[in-house]
């Protein structure tokens, strides 16, 4: 390395055997940190103290659940499946963790996961909770059931075998149900747009005005054109008539927008009006029909 910067055989010669060195180097220096050289007091205080807490944890949820579950309470802010796996998941992610604790947290978690199905489809179908009413409830149900029957494969903490097919069962009916659901929200919608049908020409104007609009657009930028083009020859006839043909259609555009505007709104006020009148006959026709039913 006398040289510099060095030629490139020194580099092709030398180089190698160095990185080779810097990697064994590394490879030692990772060896003797990892197996020979013992955390620090304090960093083994603290993973102690982490591995009793998440135990102790799960310990007080379980312990809260013996004491206080009815499997016929159907109030799912006290206990739910959430709450459990949210005590039992750094369980999980201790490399050496209670087995017995972990399955009996599964036992549990699995018991919930059952009642919140049960629950959370029955509330949905009453519709009377506003809460429950959407069906996003028991769509976020489906989806952590379907999460956690994964899980237990890895810890070998998976439910029973009738367990499982019950599982499996309330799935299939929420799902079905969330279909229904579904097919009801278009057809409630469908039903609102045929409120709105007054609206339609209304909205058939907006639709054309804003097509027209769009069409204007190519010739603006047209006639713009061929006035920079004539840009040097002011005085001529061209550029005037390219000029005039420029404002014209400017001018156009922005009556075009301004009346878009205006028939967009009036579509929609007399939208929103027609809604809300078909909306609350529809109410009060099915208020009065349950009224004549109890009598």
């Amino acid at each position: 390395l006398e040289t510099s910067p060095p030629s490139n055989s020194c580099i092709n010669h030398l180089f190698p055997a160095l990185i080779l060195l810097l990697l064994a180097c590394m490879l030692v220096f990772t060896i003797k940190t990892f197996y020979y050289d013992e955390p620090p007091k304090e960093v083994l205080d603290i993973i102690a103290q982490e591995y009793d807490k998440r135990h102790d944890v799960l310990q007080g949820v379980l312990a809260e659940l013996r004491v206080g579950y009815n499997k016929e309470d159907e109030d799912l802010d006290v206990f739910n499946a959430a709450v459990v796996w949210d005590s039992l998941r750094p369980l999980l992610e201790l490399t050496d963790y209670n087995k017995k604790l972990a399955k009996d947290g599964f036992k549990w978690l699995w018991i919930l996961v059952e009642r919140d199905l049960k629950v959370t489809l029955k509330l949905t179908k009453m519709g009377e909770d506003v809460k429950f009413a959407s069906g996003f409830q028991l769509e976020m149900c489906v989806l952590t059931f379907d999460s956690l029957i994964a899980c237990p494969k890895d810890h070998d903490c998976g439910p029973s075998s009738d367990k499982r097919k019950q599982l499996y069962k309330l799935k299939r009916e929420a799902k079905y149900y969330l279909r229904i659901h579904g097919l009801k929200t278009v057809l409630k919608a469908i039903k609102m747009a045929i409120h709105a049908k007054e609206a339609f020409s209304w909205l058939f104007l907006q639709t054309l005005c804003t097509t027209a609009t769009a069409m204007l657009s190519p010739l603006s930028v047209h006639y713009r054109a061929q006035v920079l083009e004539n840009l040097n020859d002011v005085q001529g006839l061209i550029f005037w008539e390219a000029a005039k043909a420029m404002v014209l259609v400017e001018l156009l555009s922005t009556v075009l927008g301004l009346l878009t505007k205006m028939v967009k709104t009036h579509a929609e006020t007399l939208a929103n009006k027609e809604i809300s009148i078909g909306t609350y006959s529809h109410s009060f026709d099915t208020i009065l029909m349950r009224h004549i039913t109890k009598m």
